[in-house]
């Protein structure tokens, strides 16, 4: 199937401001548009066959201090594939809290078994240390998620670190969520992996990156946000490039607890 495109309007330098649908294989969908760099919806089927929007209103894809500064901005189309599309942007001194300019792409792909998967770029005129972290936001509405994590550390908002064998997560078992731990893979070998369940409409979200932390948070209208992160800030020289993945995935599972041990479903990309 292939990628719809809506020009919607032109901004006031004559820019295109679009509105991509990514299709799969299933009929499944993700809308996304380069005002903001935003997904404005993740349609994927139910088990009774109804189409549901999983995600919350649009929200930038970037965290941290990006947000404010690329949440209106209208990214240019470097490229359009058959089930991917390539945005990026140039983020001026001016423009951002670093002081620097810097050159920003994001490459938003769909595939089967309803996998979002989503490259970030980040490229300096001059040397800058970088807080990097990015953002997918969910609609909670009506919902009762757990959460469980396959991350060795735990974070709490007190500053203490435990291991998570040692906390309520043990043994991979799924506990409500809170917004205040964060979920941390210091080792380049074990990435952060977590996972929300939904036993009333057994939704599953999963999440998957090569970045070193995980954290949810809440928006004021009840919306939650997976943030995938570095743990600390990136040194970045002129001109080098800090490429970053994250992989989400969307799953309708038939009778699951949340307190159920089946296999991680991200063992596809492992």
């Amino acid at each position: 199937m292939a990628i719809k495109k809506e020009i919607l309007h032109y901004d006031e330098n004559n820019s295109p401001v679009c509105r991509f649908v990514i299709p799969n294989q299933t009929g499944d969908y993700v809308e996304l548009t380069n005002q903001g760099c935003k997904i404005s919806g993740i349609h994927v089927h139910k088990l009774d066959g109804i189409m549901e929007n999983i995600a919350a209103a649009a929200g930038t894809l970037w965290g941290g201090d990006f947000v404010k500064t690329l949440s209106d901005k209208i990214w240019t189309i470097a490229d359009e594939g058959e089930n991917s599309i390539f945005l990026s942007c140039e983020c001026l001194s001016e423009e951002n809290a670093y002081k620097v300019d810097l050159k920003l792409g994001a490459k938003v792909t769909w595939v089967n078994l309803n996998r979002l998967i989503i490259d970030y770029f980040i490229t300096p005129k001059d040397k800058v240390s970088v807080d990097f972290s990015t953002n997918l936001t969910v609609n909670n509405e009506e919902r009762d998620f757990f959460l469980r994590s396959f991350c060795p550390v735990v974070n709490r908002a007190s500053g203490e670190v435990y291991s998570v064998q040692d906390t309520e997560y043990k043994d991979m078992t799924f506990v409500p969520v809170s917004c205040y731990d964060r979920f941390i893979s210091p080792s380049e070998d074990i990435k952060p992996m977590i996972e929300l369940s939904d036993k009333n409409s057994k939704l599953r979200i999963s999440a998957y990156s090569t970045l070193s932390a995980a954290q949810m948070s809440s928006n004021a209208d009840g919306a939650l946000t997976i943030v995938c992160s570095e743990e600390k800030e990136v040194e970045l020289n002129a001109g080098e490039t800090l490429a970053s993945r994250v992989i989400f995935g969307f799953d309708y599972i038939e009778d699951v607890v949340p307190d159920d041990n089946e296999p991680n479903p991200f063992s596809c990309f492992l």
